[in-house]
């Protein structure tokens, strides 16, 4: 038997990090990842894992992390993955975990994803380069389901995130649906 998966998208700054520790605590069954975890300050085996990561190095990390949630899952526990927001052509392909997960965004607005980058040391060039982004409206519409993250505490958002979970497992007969 399979566990349920449940990915969270979102871009940098969307409050990714932020929400796991609290997703963390008030979870009562479903297994949290997020996959900055394995990083050690942005690197993993040598390679700074980032926008600029060569794609054959990126690739090789989402398989990474794809594996490390189908062992999870395997073992029967749901899963509630956190992750940044895959490019449209990729979801649109059903990757990278196929039509069985569910997937929901993690958004807030730009002038919060804008502070939040300026307080990471980023530049005001690099912030507004980084959010200019053509594909958002195709990523909206792959992706429906949104929480957002800058009109709610990370506890509140930990719990529609909860509810979001146990009412679509609920739903889930066997037969697992795009959520």
């Amino acid at each position: 038997m399979s566990g349920t998966l449940f990915v969270l998208a979102g871009g940098q700054a969307a409050g990714k990090s932020t929400l796991c520790p609290e997703l963390v605590r008030l979870a009562a069954g479903p297994i949290v990842l997020d996959m900055d975890e394995l990083l050690d300050d942005g690197v993993l085996l040598g390679h700074r894992i980032g926008p600029d990561l060569p794609p054959d190095i990126g690739a090789d990390y989402d398989r990474l992390w794809t594996r490390v949630v189908d062992l999870v899952r395997r073992a029967g526990h749901p899963v509630i993955f956190l992750c940044p927001t895959p490019r449209a052509s990729v979801l649109a392909a059903g990757e990278p975990f196929g039509s069985s997960a569910h997937w929901a965004r993690l958004a807030c607005d730009r002038a919060v994803r804008e502070q939040r980058l300026l307080a990471r040391g980023w530049s005001a060039a690099e912030v507004a380069e980084f959010l200019e982004d053509p594909g958002h409206a195709e990523i909206e519409a792959l992706i429906p389901r949104e929480f957002r993250t800058d009109r709610s505490s990370p506890t509140e958002i930990a719990r529609d995130v909860l509810a979001w979970v146990d009412e679509t497992q609920s739903g889930v007969k066997g037969v697992r649906q795009n959520g």
